[in-house]
């Protein structure tokens, strides 16, 4: 198929006033042009034409076909997966295959939503691959991946102070801390729950003996001000 062109001849036999239909061939990475050089309709077959008295010719032509390309959202293909060359329709030569199969994308690559694919294809989250139904047969479709980015992680560290003072802010007893319980963010949100509570605290003995000396104080001062 010199040229991508593919010639016959027809020729005047018997007494029929038109030539046989001639049976277009599928060509492999080819897409037959819907008519041919001199205007004859092209499917799986080109129209016999009506005998004259001399041979006529006419030419098929056949356009190289394009193909599936996985790229991120700028445009750029993704490195390492090869363009997939759109599938000859059998039945017609001058189409594609509808529905057609994307090449898989490595690990680290997720397949973008509908939204944002060109017209004809039509992703699937679970497989991670789309179905292209191509809108021309000569122009690439381009597949659209979004590249994952690994998660931020980070940690917030906690502490509960208990302190011990009198009612001028002088401590009586040690401070208990508590600072046993780290926050585990992936992305800035927690992982290991939203929340946490520390262990009760308990009030020193000698605490609860200068509390009540105090109280004691008090009442005396009240009872002696009532006589």
């Amino acid at each position: 198929m010199p040229d991508g062109e593919y010639t016959t001849k027809w020729q005047l036999v018997g007494n029929d006033d038109r030539y046989n239909n001639f049976n277009v061939p599928v060509e492999i990475g080819y897409v037959a042009e819907k008519t041919t050089k001199d205007g004859a309709p092209v499917t799986n077959i080109v129209p016999g034409q009506i005998k004259v008295q001399r041979n006529l010719e006419d030419t098929v032509i056949y356009d190289k076909l394009a193909g599936i390309i996985p790229v991120d959202p700028e445009g750029t293909p993704i490195p390492g997966v090869p363009k997939t060359p759109y599938k000859n329709d059998p039945d017609n030569q001058t189409k594609v295959e509808l529905n057609q199969d994307s090449p898989q994308v490595p690990t680290g690559w997720t397949i973008e939503p509908k939204d944002k694919q060109p017209e004809g294809v039509t992703p699937d989250p679970e497989t991670n691959t789309v179905k292209v139904t191509p809108q021309n047969s000569t122009e690439p479709t381009k597949t659209v991946y979004k590249k994952n980015t690994p998660p931020i992680e980070s940690e917030v560290k906690t502490s509960q102070t208990v302190n011990f003072v009198d009612e001028e802010g002088k401590k009586l007893q040690p401070s208990n801390v508590q600072n046993d319980f780290v926050f585990n963010l992936k992305d800035g949100k927690p992982i290991n729950g939203d929340s946490h509570t520390y262990n009760n605290v308990d009030v020193p003995k000698a605490m609860l003996q200068i509390r009540m000396a105090l109280l004691l104080i008090i009442m005396v001062h009240m009872y002696q001000g009532k006589r």
